[in-house]
């Protein structure tokens, strides 16, 4: 909450590119990727060619909009997930979420909006509709797709229990959809569900130890 609240959509996008070592991997390769990190209610891309980040941009996709209670009940359901139901003609109620078809059907469509965003496909009025930030400018193309966030540990096979949200089938439908609309590698940059926070502790370094000088510490 902490990071969210203070960073923003943008920063937190580069702070996960950094954090998840996805930065210093397009440098090492002298490659272009596009880095995905999909918490749990967004999703962040960064552009990032050769070690220098491009561009970023974030839409509201992520792995807790549904979620249950401590009683096991489905009762947390996001706006995000709302307007996918709608569409759907799914009732966002814990009886009907309980369902795990449901889920994935949910699931399966808020793939197809990351899958748009993360090609660069053209966005149907859902995938508008939950846009955080302009869209991705792409100055470059990128070769590989990294990933990071708690949907990464999926993706990857690093976890396989369910935590009592859509994490695991909206990374099954995923990595499906994205088998047979790219052919672009998916990539581990190394850390997966931690970035944003390894990022922000990498960021304040930086300022702390490069840009920032005082004259009078008692300035403190």
């Amino acid at each position: 909450k902490f990071v969210c609240a203070t960073a923003g959509h943008l920063l937190e996008c580069r702070l996960a590119a950094h954090g998840s070592g996805a930065v210093r991997l397009s440098r090492e390769r002298n490659q272009c990727v596009l880095h995905v990190d999909v918490g749990g209610g967004t999703t962040k891309l960064a552009l990032i060619d050769r070690g220098k980040v491009l561009g970023s941009s974030a839409f509201a996709v992520g792995g807790r909009l549904v979620a249950s209670d401590d009683s096991g009940s489905w009762t947390r359901v996001d706006n995000s997930a709302r307007l996918v139901a709608d569409e759907l003609g799914i009732a966002a109620d814990p009886q009907t979420l309980a369902d795990p078809e449901v889920r994935a059907a949910l699931a399966g469509r808020l793939a197809t909006v990351m899958v748009d965003h993360i090609l660069d496909a053209p966005l149907d009025p859902l995938g508008k509709s939950l846009q955080l930030t302009d869209r991705l400018c792409r100055t470059a193309e990128p070769t590989a797709l990294s990933f990071s966030g708690g949907v990464s540990e999926y993706i990857f096979g690093h976890e396989t229990l369910e935590y009592g949200d859509i994490a695991r089938p909206l990374a099954r439908a995923l990595t499906a959809q994205l088998a047979t609309r790219s052919k672009l590698p998916l990539i581990d940059a190394g850390q997966r569900i931690r970035a944003t926070v390894i990022g922000a502790s990498q960021f304040t370094i930086q300022v702390s130890g490069k840009t920032i000088y005082l004259s009078d510490p008692r300035v403190l």
